[in-house]
């Protein structure tokens, strides 16, 4: 995605960090679009996505504070 690329390319987020975003992004939409083509909502499994929002969590708590 192009906002943590450039975010990476100035040098505000680090590398690891926006690949893994960008992957648990991506990884999630390629589902929903799955899921589209076969005619099934987006509602999937509470569980499916653990590694993703744990990615998304960390990040959540790096920028924008913990609660």
């Amino acid at each position: 995605m192009r906002i943590f690329e450039s975010m990476m390319a100035q040098g505000v987020m680090e590398e690891e960090q926006a690949m893994a975003l960008t992957r648990a992004y991506t990884t999630l939409r390629d589902e929903i679009h799955h899921r589209n083509l076969l005619n099934l909502d987006a509602d999937v499994a509470e569980d499916k996505f653990e590694s993703e929002k744990a990615i998304v969590v960390q990040a959540w708590n790096v920028w924008l504070g913990s609660k």
